[in-house]
């Protein structure tokens, strides 16, 4: 079984492993930003109203909303300890009854708990008009030119080129984060932590999904045996 993430050089000598194949450097790509929706915010959040950048509004809930919500809540007590038929036959008798007054009845019946909100869908909503990431790099660029040098000449000089293109990545996470503080985001750090970089083989990793791919294929290819089996048995 292939290693998660395998085709992610995390040390010299996985370069050093990657470059005796005869592979180029060329193929050799830095990524900066947010490489994972991980970690989540709980369920529900939203950030304190002082501490996000589009609170310009104070959000209020109607008094006739209250009192719906309130019903809704009485109404899911008395549907407790019933069995299960019994309980969709009064749910259905429940609906049609507010429908017919056209009133909601969202929150009647209590549904399976989501995961919470990745903190890059957050971060991509708040921040698709700033896009501090993309003047980060913009302000990074003569500089990355010189450290791009630096590793060119670490390669020349049989040096550890691992260690210079690292550092470019670090520099340049360092950059997108006080960009990001600069665009006025406040966030609790989970942002921040997200905000990571790697340096990938990207021909391994299209090797990668593409094994990933055929092992989602013969899955669904053995599911499908399986229920055609079921069902020539009935």
């Amino acid at each position: 079984m292939m290693p998660a993430k395998s085709y992610v050089i995390t040390s010299r000598k996985r370069l050093d492993e990657y470059l005796k194949k005869g592979e180029s450097l060329n193929n050799v790509e830095l990524r900066v930003g947010i490489l994972s929706g991980k970690p989540r915010y709980p369920k529900g959040h939203r950030g304190r109203a002082a501490d996000r950048a589009d609170a310009d509004r104070t959000f209020r809930v109607k008094p006739e909303e209250l009192e719906r919500r309130a019903a809704m809540r009485e109404l899911r007590k008395s549907l407790r300890g019933l069995d299960p038929k019994t309980r969709k036959q009064a749910l259905k008798e429940i609906r049609a009854a507010f429908k017919a007054k056209k009133i909601s009845t969202k929150g009647l019946a209590t549904r399976r708990s989501k995961k919470g909100t990745a903190v890059a869908k957050v971060a991509g909503v708040l921040h698709s008009r700033t896009q501090y990431h993309v003047l980060a790099l913009d302000e990074r660029r003569v500089v990355l030119r010189r450290e791009l040098e630096d590793v060119n000449r670490a390669i020349l000089r049989q040096g550890d080129p691992y260690r210079e293109i690292r550092q470019i990545g670090q520099n340049t996470k360092a950059a997108v984060r006080a960009s990001m503080a600069r665009a006025g985001h406040v966030d609790s750090g989970r942002l921040l932590r997200t905000t990571q970089f790697e340096i990938i083989n990207r021909q391994g990793e299209i090797n990668y999904k593409q094994v990933l791919k055929t092992r989602r294929k013969l899955r669904r290819q053995v599911r499908a045996q399986r229920r055609a089996a079921r069902k020539a048995a009935l």
